[in-house]
């Protein structure tokens, strides 16, 4: 197996850009932080334009970002709710590693204080911790690796270190 890119995925709080940019780093490949792109296709933030333009919105955005990503050598860092656009996702995971960053519930809660900031997409009514049930199983479905990121001794450039032992166990990386 050698697929070309490694797909970051996993809730938000459990480090997609900060290990995305050090991994990236790492193996010499450009990033691609699918929020970023959303932002500019929206042409307003990403909070902005999930407050705005409403869940549905947001998703086509999301959407049109990912299957807009058509080159090779990169790590692409998404947001949390790309699992819920399959199709985009599966078109990326035909030339990525899959990498599902993974914390505990209770761990992601510490990490994000203010969910106002975070452009978390959640329908009406749903909890955090609703949320994290849905969410699971998707990202484990289509993982080829899961990275455990809420250790409390390890620093990003320790996460950094064990997803480059997974990622090289998994395939022919330089």
């Amino acid at each position: 197996m050698n697929k070309k890119n490694i797909l970051l995925v996993g809730m938000p709080g459990t480090g997609k850009s900060t290990l995305g940019a050090l991994l990236a780093e790492s193996l010499n490949k450009n990033l691609i932080d699918t929020d970023i792109l959303i932002r500019e296709i929206c042409g307003i933030p990403t909070q902005q334009a999930l407050d705005e333009l409403g869940n549905d919105a947001y998703g086509k955005y999301e959407c049109q970002a990912l299957e807009g990503i058509v080159e090779d050598d990169l790590v692409i860092a998404t947001g949390g709710s790309a699992i819920y656009q399959k199709s985009a996702v599966m078109y990326l995971k035909k030339n990525a590693i899959v990498v599902h960053l993974r914390a505990s519930f209770e761990t992601l809660s510490e990490r994000i204080k203010d969910f106002s900031t975070r452009a978390i997409v959640i329908k009406e009514g749903m909890t955090f911790a609703d949320l994290y049930a849905e969410r699971m199983p998707l990202y484990q479905a289509v993982a080829d690796i899961e990275l455990i990121t809420d250790e409390e001794n390890d620093s990003p450039h320790e996460s950094t270190q064990k997803a480059l032992t997974l990622i090289r166990q998994h395939a022919d990386f330089a």
